[in-house]
């Protein structure tokens, strides 16, 4: 079954996709008011080359989606959950308030989610910051919905054997082509009536 308008592995797809640039920096830092200024400087930093590398690419400001995450875990883990660190829209700059709200809603869904996995979490333990990450996306224009239509006719394709009813016919057969989106052609027997011993 193909969908109306594919996108994995397409041309369709990939010119309508959005631009996402990812870029990581590694971080690691305990993620309390201690981290305020490394991870104030760092976002910044990655807020600022990835608006870059979409002017880059042609998208506009007011296109851009600037979205940071934290690799976070817990002191002396092999593994970190990733989870988003919500600044203020208005944050822009390393003086900017809110990044200590986001830091702590972010430690927050860190435990939340680190229960929901694991079956346990730490609440009485700070976590530590490995990476910051930021994953810049261009939004780019959609293709606008539509409906594909075809012409429809029926032709006469003479005479064919068809067995039904337990025996062997003789009937015209008929090509139709009004299926949608100009699929492939398909061939239909004209109905059997009673008296060839098929009920239709």
């Amino acid at each position: 079954v193909f969908p109306r308008d594919p996108g994995t592995l397409s041309a369709w797809g990939i010119l309508y996709s959005d631009i996402v640039h990812a870029i990581v920096r590694a971080r690691p830092m305990k993620a309390d008011a201690t981290a305020i200024p490394l991870l104030a400087s760092t976002c910044s930093e990655l807020r600022r080359e990835g608006a870059a590398l979409l002017r880059a690419d042609g998208i506009a400001d007011i296109q851009q989606v600037l979205s940071i995450t934290l690799d976070l875990r817990y002191p002396g883990q092999a593994y970190e959950i990733q989870v988003p660190l919500d600044l203020p829209t208005t944050w822009s700059a390393p003086t900017d308030r809110g990044l200590d709200e986001a830091l702590v809603s972010a430690v927050s869904d860190f435990h939340n989610a680190h229960e929901t996995q694991y079956a346990h979490a730490e609440r009485h333990v700070t976590p530590e910051v490995v990476a910051v990450r930021i994953a810049a996306t261009g939004k780019l224009a959609k293709p606008i919905d539509h409906a594909f239509s075809s012409p429809s006719s029926i032709q006469r394709k003479g005479p064919r054997s068809v067995f039904a009813g337990g025996r062997w016919h003789r009937r015209e057969v008929r090509r139709s082509s009004s299926h949608r989106g100009g699929a492939r052609d398909a061939f239909h027997p004209a109905r059997l009536g009673a008296d060839d011993g098929v009920d239709g």
